[in-house]
């Protein structure tokens, strides 16, 4: 054997990982489209409910950044990524090289997209931080209006519809404290009035 040639076991070792692989991806894209199209045939009524109400508000919420971008003069099609990096911390999906492992990760980690980022993370909660006007309000609403027409077109029951609200239009008592049903009511609030100017 000379020097380049490549032994047959490793050959034999690279085709069956490959085909591994490969009926491990066919199984991760039945699943998916089992789960996205199938099995909402066999939604029971109330079911088919949710879906139509979801699917109504994710069209509201669509409609509300559009407004808003309309007010501000803003085009989404000029949104331009921020070139910041952005360090993120907690749970995200990532790209899986074995389809059926689990999508996410969790640690500090360094981002050089703020949509990717806000759009992969599973978390409940997250604080963006940065200098005034670095773009974080054009960024929030370029992701609410992508994820809100991503959930407008699905026919699953579950996942996740953003909303966007300003909190620059809170207004509290000095007495009131700030908390959980503060927010929560400002946020009902701005979305069941006339946001129309």
């Amino acid at each position: 054997m000379t020097g380049s040639e490549v032994p047959v076991w490793i050959l034999r070792l690279v085709g069956f990982l490959a085909l591994v692989w490969i009926v491990l991806y066919v199984f991760g894209a039945i699943k998916k489209l089992w789960n996205s199209e199938i099995v909402p045939l066999f939604y029971k009524p109330e079911q088919k409910q949710v879906l139509v109400n979801r699917q109504r508000f994710a069209a509201h919420v669509e409609n509300e950044v559009q407004r808003l971008n309309r007010y501000e003069d803003w085009k989404d099609y000029r949104f331009t990524e921020l070139e910041a990096e952005v360090e993120a911390e907690g749970r995200r999906s990532v790209l899986r090289i074995i389809p059926i492992l689990p999508r996410t990760r969790t640690g500090l980690r360094r981002e050089r997209s703020l949509t990717k980022a806000l759009e992969s993370s599973q978390e409940g909660l997250v604080l963006l931080e940065g200098e005034p006007g670095s773009g974080k309000s054009v960024a929030l609403r370029h992701v609410a209006e992508t994820m809100a027409r991503r959930a407008k077109k699905s026919r699953r029951i579950t996942g996740i519809i953003p909303i966007h609200v300003n909190l620059k239009e809170l207004e509290r008592q000095q007495t009131e404290d700030i908390d959980r049903n503060l927010i929560e009511n400002f946020i009902l609030q701005s979305l069941k009035k006339d946001k129309r100017p």
